[in-house]
């Protein structure tokens, strides 16, 4: 186990250590810098513990961070895919309908060319009416 490799669950590896060994403060744990030799040097020097059990408790617990971190990953990524499923799910329900609906207005234009055409004129002269009397109650 190196430096490097322990810098990457050291917050894990962290809280394992003060919780097996109470008499550490976090701040003695910090001077560590990500240095196993000088976090188990630190850790014996407080604890009275040999270096052989302190070896093997952190190589322990670094294994454990590892699994949590593994175990995290693999939840974020099971939520991100069936969130996934779900927009994919719901773009298709939106598709069909607006689809549906088009087709279903595309029929009705086609048997009804004239009325279709005077309830268009109808909506927009109403759309424009309201829009006259919501700028004109606006100006007062």
């Amino acid at each position: 186990m190196n430096s490097s490799t322990l810098t990457g669950k050291w917050n894990e590896v962290k809280g394992f250590l003060t919780e097996k060994y109470g008499q550490l403060t976090g701040d003695e744990i910090s001077r560590a810098q990500g240095d196993v030799s000088k976090l188990i040097g630190i850790v014996q020097q407080k604890s009275g513990k040999a270096r052989e059990e302190i070896e093997d408790f952190v190589q322990k617990s670094f294994s454990q961070a590892g699994g949590v971190v593994n175990r995290v990953a693999e939840s974020a990524t099971s939520i991100a895919s069936g969130a996934a499923e779900y927009a994919q799910q719901g773009w298709q329900s939106v598709s069909g309908a607006v689809q549906d609906g088009y087709e279903s207005t595309r029929k009705m234009v086609s048997r009804s060319p004239v009325e279709s055409v005077a309830i268009a004129f109808g909506f927009g002269a109403l759309a424009g009416v309201v829009t006259c009397l919501m700028l004109q109650s606006s100006k007062r």
